[in-house]
């Protein structure tokens, strides 16, 4: 029996409570080496398989954190897998169930502070820059609230959200945190940002920063994933990658330019 089989028939084996098929199917992944191929792939059925036995128990609080876990772990193999328009889901889920409910127990704020670090990482580049913002100033306040908050890690949240208000031209969840923001960057640092707000190396169209593109990226991206799943995916893959996403966005009604086009002089495989 293969592991996707022996995924299914644990949590279909209704002698064993919840924790214990949950617990099984761990032990299955945990046979793959970590940071794999294998181990992402596998990955998708084990936590996809793990959050609907989850949902299907009524949880309350007791669970709430290995949903987050859960969700975290999913975004973490989608994202290895090539799956991008899988994450934003998950991504409003941890924020909804975390809105309003930061927890005084110490244990319980790590792990919140871990689940928003590593599902903000895996948002990035996927085209959902105004949920990153909201994700990103709850990342902050649950960090000021541990009892030794990591200054760089305040940092380097402020410096993304700061960034990311400017490309956008939305300040509506920097206002909350206007403050942090500004002690954190100091005022030189902030106007530096302001000349030159882009992330990373490369140009980017202004349009990936727009809510038209926000709401269409997850079904663009969907269908480009699967007109090409047969498609080689060695040197030369994101020059086809690029000219059927161009095309497809043009069926939105949106004009883009890809990393090529907007980087001339940068050499691509």
């Amino acid at each position: 029996m293969n592991r996707e089989a022996q995924i299914k028939s644990i949590a279909e084996d209704s002698k064993l409570s919840i924790n214990n098929r949950i617990e099984k199917i761990l032990s299955v992944h945990d046979e793959v080496d970590g940071d794999t191929d294998e181990y992402y792939v596998l990955g998708c059925t084990v936590f996809e398989t793990i959050r609907i036995l989850l949902l299907s128990d009524n949880y309350e609080d007791c669970h709430l954190d290995d949903l987050l876990m859960c969700n975290c772990m999913l975004a973490e193999a989608y994202k290895h897998t090539s799956q991008s328009w899988r994450i934003a889901p998950l991504a409003r889920e941890v924020y909804d169930k975390l809105i309003g409910s930061l927890t005084r127990k110490t244990e319980r704020l790590h792990t919140h502070v871990q689940v928003l670090g590593r599902v903000c990482d895996c948002l990035r580049g996927t085209g959902h820059p105004r949920l990153m913002m909201r994700l990103l100033g709850m990342q902050l306040r649950y960090e000021k609230s541990l009892p030794e908050p990591d200054q760089e890690e305040l940092e380097e949240i402020v410096d993304t959200l700061y960034r990311l208000s400017l490309l956008t031209k939305c300040d509506t969840w920097l206002q909350p945190v206007e403050a942090d923001v500004a002690a954190l960057l100091g005022a030189e640092k902030m106007e530096e940002i302001k000349q030159k707000p882009g992330i990373g190396s490369l140009a980017v169209d202004p349009v990936e920063y727009t809510e038209e593109w926000e709401n269409i990226i997850d079904e663009v991206e969907a269908r480009v994933s699967e007109e090409l799943a047969d498609e080689p995916k060695g040197m030369g893959f994101c020059f086809t990658y690029w000219h059927v996403k161009e095309g497809i966005l043009q069926e939105y009604g949106i004009k883009w330019r890809s990393p090529k086009r907007m980087n001339p002089r940068v050499m691509f495989d």
